[in-house]
Formats: structure tokens, C-alpha cells, sequence
């Protein structure tokens, strides 16, 4: 199944379903300086897995939803059901080491 161009509230839920194995969403806003060197970050590098950023302000039902405090926010969904939350430095061997670590364990309960 190839990747969705983007996830938003509308369709987050249904394309999610449909990735199979891991994929990380990072929220954050374009006023917060850690946020965009998230999303330049989610956008530079080959993942090896879907990787999508997404605008807090644009999608509020989801912040609301995942109960999202503070950004910028990683989340870890596996085969479409959240599996972790990832804080990490925000760099690619952290955030790829947190990611390979958080697959390691049990997903997180709701």
C-alpha cells in the first residue's frame, strides 16, 4: 500500500489503518522553533517507514484525541494502533534509536 501525501483529521484514522508495520506522526506548530526542526527533519530524511508532521492547529479533534500537552509530539502507531510515545533529542539517530526501542516493548495502553 503505498503512502498516503498526507494525513489530516478527515483521514487520519482510515489511512493509518491501511499502513501496515510502523509509522510515526509528529505534531507540532509553526511557531515553535523544535517543531519546525521536526518536520524539516520528518521531511529530509529516508525513514525506512511513513513518517508524517502534523500542524496542531489544523487538527485539533487529533490533539484533543491523543491528548497532545506540548509540542512538538511524537507518536508511534504500528500496523495502525498507537504503540508509544516517543520523546527523544531531536535528531535522526535519536529519534531512529527511540523509535527501534519503543518497537522493542508492549504498545502503550489507551
Amino acid at each position: 500500500m503505498p503512502k498516503p501525501e498526507t494525513l489530516h483529521e478527515a483521514n487520519f484514522f482510515q489511512e493509518l489503518a491501511q499502513i501496515a508495520g510502523p509509522c510515526l506522526i509528529g505534531f507540532g506548530t509553526p511557531f515553535c522553533g523544535a517543531c519546525q526542526r521536526l518536520h524539516r527533519l520528518f521531511d529530509q530524511q529516508e525513514w525506512g517507514f511513513p513518517v508524517y508532521y502534523l500542524d496542531a492547529g489544523d487538527n485539533p479533534g487529533l490533539i484533543q484525541e491523543f491528548e497532545i500537552f506540548h509540542v512538538p509530539q511524537m507518536i508511534l502507531f504500528v500496523d495502525g494502533e498507537v504503540h508509544a510515545s516517543i520523546s527523544c533529542p531531536l535528531t535522526v539517530r535519536e529519534i531512529q534509536s527511540a523509535v527501534d526501542r519503543a518497537k522493542m516493548n508492549e504498545p502503550i495502553d489507551d
